[in-house]
C-alpha cells in the first residue's frame, strides 16, 4: 500500500489476536528507525524528526 503525502492514515484491529503491521517510512526511514531501537520512542523527537520531512503526525 502506498500512501501519498498530506493523507492522514492509520489502522485498527478488530479482532481479538494480535496484529501485525510492517511500516517502511520514507524519507527518514533511518531517523525514525535510530528513535525506535531503544524501546518507545520520544514523542517530541518523532515529531521533530517528521515535521522536517513535511509530515504531519496526527493524534489518535
Amino acid at each position: 500500500m502506498f500512501i501519498k503525502h498530506g493523507i492522514a492514515h492509520g489502522f485498527t484491529n478488530r479482532s481479538n489476536g494480535p496484529a501485525t503491521c510492517l511500516c517502511v517510512l520514507s524519507p527518514g526511514a533511518q531517523e525514525m528507525a535510530a528513535l525506535m531501537a531503544g524501546g518507545a520512542p520520544d514523542p517530541a523527537r518523532m515529531k521533530e524528526t517528521m515535521l522536517r520531512y513535511g509530515l504531519v503526525p496526527v493524534a489518535p
